[in-house]
């Protein structure tokens, strides 16, 4: 009997309280969001991010940083060298960058294979070794097979983030791969970059192994949208010994080398571009150096934001609910 008038009690101040009423009709709204991510998260995914989306179409456009320069294969570096490049090659490049100044440089490759006779064999190799020693630390893609030892190789990984919707809008900033924890090549490039500036303190980019940053892309989120020099004609200055030339392209400059052409990828932008896992990360470098760096809220967070949200509604429409229940 007490219970029963203790919960007779409750029911009535329930109903003569809007502030209660609107509380619960904002949890009851957050739970039945929550279970539309667990019935159908494809939706649930697809109108979660419509907001965002429509924001970065409609956004004016952001600024390229003049620091990054990507080195990209042409039709021109392709006839001459072929379509995969000989270490040689790479590592002449490698040491003409470093020799014009460049602050930070991160190479498209992977150490987990030697050098056929065709491409150079161990000479090869052994040349680019020592032009990663004399530009050290250079930043390499990660790879759990490793062909080629060294020391002055910092590796970093090319994950991506695909939401349930099958669309690409961030990169995990440190990945756990065989427990051990690989930052991502955009941000890794942007700390050795801070590293060497005298800056005022940021916080670093590089945090622990549960943090995703949506990559704020430059136009259509395509490679072409960044700042791109072409290999020829980077080979011409180095061929010429044009130093003048390479140091106003590289000193002071965070450069990007691509050996191998980039052509559309498997990974779907929300601008409807396939592209490679790289792209991506070259967008987040672009971002940090220019300071356009896009915060997202944790899921806890979220939700304590849609339950706001949904509270304000319904205590909004409790007036007008109480209104037309007086007259009818």
């Amino acid at each position: 009997m007490v219970i029963t008038m203790s919960w007779s009690r409750f029911w009535r101040l329930f109903i003569t309280n809007p502030l209660w009423q609107a509380l619960a009709m904002g949890l009851l709204a957050s739970l039945l969001a929550k279970g539309l991510w667990v019935a159908a998260p494809v939706t649930f995914a697809a109108f979660d991010w419509t907001f965002y989306d429509t924001w970065l179409r409609l956004r004016a456009p952001i600024a390229t940083s003049e620091l990054l320069v990507t080195v990209v294969r042409d039709p021109e570096s392709e006839e001459r060298f072929g379509p995969t490049l000989d270490r040689t090659v790479l590592a002449q490049v490698v040491t003409a960058v470093h020799e014009a100044g460049a602050v930070a440089i991160g190479i498209d490759h992977r150490l987990d294979h030697a050098s056929p006779a065709s491409l150079g064999g161990a000479a090869s190799d052994t040349l680019f070794l020592e032009s990663l020693q004399a530009a050290a630390p250079v930043v390499l893609v990660h790879d759990s097979e490793t062909a080629l030892q060294t020391g002055a190789a910092i590796q970093a990984h090319l994950q991506v983030s695909v939401q349930p919707d099958r669309v690409t809008r961030r990169i995990p900033i440190v990945s756990v791969i065989e427990g051990q924890e690989v930052p991502a090549f955009g941000a890794l490039l942007y700390d050795r970059y801070r590293r060497q500036q005298p800056l005022p303190p940021v916080q670093p980019p590089i945090s622990g192994p549960t943090s995703e940053d949506p990559f704020n892309r430059v136009g259509d989120g395509s490679l072409w949208a960044l700042p791109t020099t072409t290999l020829s004609v980077i080979w011409e200055a180095i061929h010429h010994h044009d130093r003048r030339q390479l140091e106003e392209r590289f000193s002071g400059k965070v450069v990007v080398i691509l050996p191998n052409h980039l052509g559309p990828g498997p990974w779907l932008l929300p601008t409807g571009q396939s592209v490679t896992s790289m792209v991506p990360h070259l967008h987040l470098l672009n971002g940090l150096l220019t300071g356009n760096r896009i915060g997202v809220a944790g899921p806890w967070s979220a939700f304590g934001l849609t339950l706001l949200l949904a509270f304000c509604i319904a205590w909004g429409l409790a007036p007008l609910a109480r209104s037309s229940f007086s007259t009818s």
